[in-house]
């Protein structure tokens, strides 16, 4: 069986020997390096109060002005709200507002105004003291003796909303306090200061450890103060938060009041509003056995075998005498069963925060496994919709030229028909098949025919062309001049003596089909 006083400070993550701020003050005169004393208490060195002290209480950080940061109020469903209404409401005492939800940046990563330095990284660390062992209090100006104003019901790490370029501690209280909930509402309560221990705290001057595992050393450089022209600070970690305080004048000037939220009736009676309430099964045990055994005490009393005189050992909690349970008759056996019981407590639930670490584990290296897998996916639809945008690009222009090409052959057939018809319609003129005045009646009555039909129409003309045209002409022409005739076409030879004959050709050549199908292929 281990030694239970050797679990407790394995879950709270701090050393057992360092002190908080009720223990014994011990008082001590520190000489600096510059030969400046400083009286401190050795006991509280651990115990961080971010309250500006008065020597610092004009620190202003350049890099990250001062916000008056103003933060918003609203309903559980984030819906504005009329304040004045609200505040009616919890005064008057009906029970509609029952609690407010307060979120605040307890805490900044960086350079406080008393000169202590948090890494974010211990921030985090730290962020689960907040819920474990028990939530820890809201309360007025650091005062552990009053009673909270409020309790932690979530708590996390991130991005400051009020300080630039700073990460923070967002926790949530449930503020039941009536007074409390109205100071909020109208926003007299503005901003905080936290309590908690450092289980180290480092100087950055020279990089010594000034309080480690519970002993403290003094190095010589005391916060704040100016040593070969560089600034003392100390770097504190392995935080245990102990509380959270309303205060008016916090060393973190960001450490403010960012949202609001009314909490009603039916928001707590419905399932899935307050589930930050609700802490695993493991958790529970170890509340359970921390606030309910003085575990402690009983080990002291077990390990010193004696019984306080003022405490009898026949009697039970409900004062009977001890022989009425057979089982019981021996107060120390009963004393040792307490303590077995837990012990046995805070092995089972370390043994089930190590199997549950193990599984979250796994189940990271699972999620990180498919989130590669799904990257991978990603990057090959992000691939193939590059392709699908490609093609469809290609695809656009093919068929705009398609559209381009379509439009041109209809403007080229109608040119051809219409050319078409007009050389029918010559031909049977020139064949006196029609008359000059019926040409445009002529035209409309071949528009109708298909294109087809017109070339059928065209090559009877032509036949009947050549028909006429085997009937020669055995007319002698008219000779007008001793010149030589071409007895063909009645043509004028000008000079006999050239090697060629010049024949001048006095008529007009008509158009012919070949010529119309010529300049349609040009067209084309």
């Amino acid at each position: 069986m281990k030694d239970i006083r050797k679990l407790k400070p394995a879950i709270a993550g701090l050393t057992m020997s360092l002190t908080d701020s009720t223990s014994n003050t011990n008082i001590v005169t520190l000489t600096d390096a510059n030969n400046k004393e400083f009286n401190i208490d050795i006991n509280n060195l651990s115990h961080i109060v971010e309250d500006a002290e008065n020597d610092n209480c004009n620190i202003q950080d350049n890099e990250n002005p001062i916000i008056n940061f103003e933060p918003s109020i609203t309903d559980s469903e984030g819906k504005d709200i009329n304040i004045s209404d609200a505040i009616s409401s919890i005064n008057s005492g009906n029970g509609e507002i029952v609690a407010v939800d307060a979120l605040i940046e307890v805490t900044h990563s960086g350079l406080n105004d008393n000169n202590f330095v948090y890494n974010s990284e211990d921030l985090e660390e730290g962020v689960t003291t907040w819920l474990t062992p028990f939530k820890k209090p809201l309360l007025k100006n650091h005062d552990l003796d009053s009673e909270p104003v409020g309790r932690v019901i979530d708590a996390y790490h991130g991005k400051s909303d009020i300080a630039n370029d700073r990460d923070t501690l967002n926790v949530t209280f449930r503020v039941t306090d009536k007074d409390a909930m109205v100071k909020l509402l109208d926003k007299r309560y503005k901003t905080v200061s936290i309590g908690a221990s450092a289980g180290k705290v480092k100087c950055n001057v020279c990089g010594k450890d000034i309080l480690k595992d519970g002993a403290f050393k003094f190095c010589g450089h005391y916060k704040g103060e100016i040593y070969n022209g560089e600034k003392a600070t100390w770097t504190a970690s392995m935080f245990n938060f102990k509380e959270c305080s309303i205060v008016n004048n916090p060393a973190d000037k960001y450490a403010q009041i960012k949202n609001i939220k009314l909490v009603k009736k039916q928001d707590i009676d419905t399932p899935g509003v307050n589930d930050s309430d609700n802490e695993p099964d493991i958790l529970d045990a170890l509340d359970d056995a921390i606030k309910n055994s003085n575990v402690n005490d009983s080990v002291d009393n077990a390990d010193n075998n004696e019984t306080p005189e003022n405490n009898n050992p026949d009697i039970n909690d409900n004062n009977n005498p001890s022989n009425d349970e057979p089982d019981n008759q021996d107060g120390n056996n009963n004393e040792d069963i307490t303590d077995t019981e837990y012990k046995e407590k805070y092995e089972k639930a370390l043994s089930d925060l190590n199997d549950a670490n193990t599984n979250i584990a796994t189940l990271n290296d699972s999620v990180t496994e498919k989130d590669n897998e799904i990257n991978t996916l990603n990057d090959s639809i992000s691939e193939k919709n590059n392709k699908i945008n490609s093609l469809n690009n290609e695809l656009s222009v093919v068929r705009d030229e398609l559209n381009k090409s379509k439009e041109n052959f209809l403007s080229v057939s109608i040119l051809y028909k219409q050319s078409l018809i007009d050389y029918i319609v010559s031909k049977k003129v020139a064949n006196n098949l029609i008359d000059e005045k019926d040409i445009d009646s002529e035209k409309a009555s071949l528009l109708i025919h298909s294109t087809k039909e017109l070339k059928n129409i065209n090559d009877e003309l032509k036949i009947e062309n050549s028909i006429k045209n085997t009937v020669k002409d055995t007319s002698i022409p008219t000779v007008t001049n001793p010149s030589l005739a071409d007895n063909t076409n009645g043509n004028v030879i000008e000079d006999e003596n050239e090697d060629e004959l010049n024949v001048k050709d006095d008529k007009k050549k008509p158009i012919t089909l070949k010529d119309i199908e010529e300049k349609y292929l040009e067209i084309l």
